[in-house]
């Protein structure tokens, strides 16, 4: 819109500077013949002049804003401009202040958002980006003042997101082959893949869990690797069977070691087995580091006392055999029970093969006791013949 005699007038009367601003100023604003150039929203930049007390719209970037008549003011209005395509110069890029529609001019400063929840929306209905510099340690931070919340870092080869503050949601699921938790608190997570720590974590001082929290496997195992080859396995599996594995892959040194501070307690609704392999590997028990009995556990099963042995039963003690028994002391046979039933007590040096100093021998209605060699010289021995009384029961064939 031209402006009449009165307004240029008084624009070539003042030496002033013109302001900037947003939004049509108010008339208590100013002075006569003050300019300003405000920013208008459907308008762009308005060019405004104060005549008469009242601002007048004189030119704008875009279409000019409407002219309300105040009073019974005798400035004329004037004509104009009113269709945006009928301005000139609208390809002439030399307003360097505004951003260009093309992005062809990119901002030299930070970029406010006011308005409405100063949310920056995404219309597009297909791919949305918002694309960041390559090989940079701060590529992107999301910020408070200079309180970071959130670092993206595309530095070649050390790409990742930290972030610098807390990271709490209600319900969240990460997935991905290679998820790193490296330091922290991880109060509750859930986890549906492997968990797996490499062999160096010289860092990591525990596991903690809170009271009545557990670590539950529905399937898989914990699998520690304490040096290169060498396994501890905990398994699961049917019917809540338990396995505990170790391997050693240099030799037989994968030994499993249980130090308690206080009693240890196996109480078992089915049999306890100890399992051995090899004839000369043994179960041993041992007493403040020393041993006091060895199970040899081999195709002749022996047990080894060290120090005095005392059997003492609340009951009958029974020693129940299928071949003979015999009592040994110092190495030598001192009592040998035979299958036939005969009881033979303390063998003589010199005498034959199967003869004791001492025996009773039990035979079908005999009974022969006797001391000495077995040619009976210098011997005494005793020989009764049993005659069955009739009034007792017949002797067993």
């Amino acid at each position: 819109m031209a402006l009449t005699r009165e307004e240029r007038k008084l624009l070539h009367q003042k030496s002033k500077q013109p302001t900037f601003g947003t939004g049509k100023p108010e008339s208590s604003e100013g002075s006569n013949g003050d300019l300003s150039f405000r920013q208008v929203e459907g308008s762009g930049t308005v060019q405004y002049v104060k005549a008469q007390g009242n601002w007048v719209a004189v030119a704008s970037s875009g279409e000019m804003p409407a002219i309300r008549t105040t009073g019974s003011s005798s400035m004329g209005t004037g004509g104009g401009v009113t269709t945006h395509s009928s301005l000139n110069g609208l390809l002439s890029d030399d307003h360097t202040q505004y951003l260009l529609i093309d992005g062809s001019r990119a901002m030299t400063g930070d970029l406010n958002i006011g308005g409405g929840d100063g949310a920056l929306t995404f219309t597009n209905a297909g791919e949305n980006s918002i694309k960041i510099p390559n090989n940079q340690a701060s590529a992107l931070i999301i910020e408070e003042a200079n309180n970071a919340y959130l670092t993206f870092v595309t530095t070649d080869s050390g790409e990742k997101i930290t972030l610098g503050k807390k990271l709490e949601a209600g319900s969240i699921e990460i997935e991905g082959s290679a998820f790193d938790i490296n330091g922290g608190d991880v109060s509750a997570i859930t986890i549906s893949g492997d968990l797996t720590w490499s062999s160096d974590q010289s860092s990591v001082t525990s596991l903690s869990l809170a009271d009545a929290k557990n670590i539950n496997l529905t399937t898989g195992n914990i699998i520690l690797t304490p040096s290169a080859s060498d396994t501890i396995t905990i398994d699961g599996a049917t019917n809540g069977v338990l396995n505990i594995t170790t391997v050693d892959n240099a030799g037989a040194g994968a030994n499993i070691n249980i130090t308690a501070d206080g009693a240890i307690t196996i109480d078992s609704a089915n049999n306890i087995i100890l399992d051995t392999a090899g004839a000369s590997n043994d179960v041993i028990f041992k007493n403040g580091g020393t041993e006091r009995f060895a199970f040899k556990n081999d195709s002749t099963p022996e047990l080894d006392v060290t120090g005095e042995f005392i059997l003492d039963g609340s009951a009958g003690i029974t020693i129940d055999s299928v071949g003979e028994t015999s009592i040994k002391t110092n190495g030598s046979t001192v009592v040998r029970a035979s299958t036939a039933g005969n009881l033979f007590l303390h063998a003589a040096a010199n005498a034959p093969t199967g003869y004791f100093a001492f025996g009773i021998q039990m035979k079908k209605q005999i009974y022969h006791f006797s001391t000495g060699y077995a040619d009976f010289q210098e011997n005494f021995t005793m020989l009764n013949i049993y005659k069955e009384p009739s009034s007792f029961e017949a002797y067993p064939s």
